[in-house]
């Protein structure tokens, strides 16, 4: 008896199965297209810059902006680059990246084939609306080392910021929360007195923790190398070029996978009744 309730359950449980599929491949593929890789930013933040982009995307950028200027000194010409990154940019939260269900399979996939990958580290190109901490850092170092100045992401074990060598010592820059350059080769006490006078504009009140990370000088570190981010760069990018075809390929399997399922359930439905027809037929 219950060999025989499973028997005839059976079929129904794999079609049950099989729609079920398909309407997931339909839908997670259509909803790539509609998917916000990072969010646009909270305008009812309190600071530009952190919470939502001033005015311009980074990627809205044109390359000649960001240029140094005839007649501009090294320190004012870092510190204007700074304030670019800064605004047309803005801070990310862990929670704030998040890849569209083809984009997760089509990552699992390259992993699985020996890519090297990473899609929350390197730049973000014309994607790039938020960032972390050493997302900005490096491309404020990128900027700087394309126009002559020597800059690297500097990381500061538990922030990251922009270490450049600067009219003859070494500076510290923090484009993630806009602070202004400051000497980093000095006594704890210049130190402090310079991170204070850089930060002191940033609009927020409590940075003893941020100071105490950049006091901590014997873990401080360069933060990875351009090689990396450039290989996490190039995959990442291969990623989302594949993500749309890989979405379509989705929805046209679920669509294929749903009709055949319709058109074997209406041609079944239709030969029973053609032959609960014939039955009646003959007891005619």
């Amino acid at each position: 008896m219950v060999e025989k309730f499973f028997a005839l359950r059976q079929p129904h449980l794999a079609s049950i199965l099989g729609v079920t599929i398909c309407v997931f491949l339909i839908i997670s593929g259509s909803a790539h297209f509609f998917h916000a890789y990072q969010p646009p930013g909270d305008p009812k933040g309190s600071f530009a810059g952190f919470h939502y982009i001033a005015e311009r995307r980074f990627a809205d950028i044109e390359a000649a902006e960001m240029t140094r200027r005839v007649n501009e000194g090294e320190l004012g010409y870092v510190t204007r680059i700074n304030e670019m990154v800064h605004q047309s940019t803005y801070h990310c939260n862990p929670t704030d990246y998040s890849l569209s269900a083809v984009e997760f399979a089509t990552s699992r996939l390259m992993k699985v084939l020996g890519f090297r990958f990473d899609w929350r580290q390197g730049l973000f190109g014309e994607r790039m609306l938020c960032g972390f901490c050493h997302q900005r850092a490096i491309i404020l170092a990128r900027v700087l080392e394309s126009n002559g100045i020597p800059a690297a992401a500097f990381g500061l074990n538990g922030h990251v910021v922009t270490l450049v060598q600067l009219e003859g010592g070494e500076y510290l820059v923090d484009p993630d929360f806009g602070a202004l350059p400051y000497r980093y080769d000095v006594d704890d006490r210049s130190l402090r007195a310079g991170f204070d006078a850089s930060y002191a504009n940033v609009g927020f009140d409590d940075m003893d923790n941020i100071f105490e990370m950049v006091a901590s000088r014997e873990d401080n570190e360069l933060y990875y190398s351009p090689e990396y981010l450039d290989g996490i760069q190039v995959n990442r990018e291969i990623l989302f070029s594949l993500a749309p075809y890989v979405a379509a390929i989705f929805i046209v399997f679920g669509m294929i996978g749903l009709s055949a399922f319709l058109l074997n359930n209406g041609s079944r439905a239709w030969r029973a009744r053609s032959d609960d027809n014939i039955a009646a037929g003959a007891q005619e």
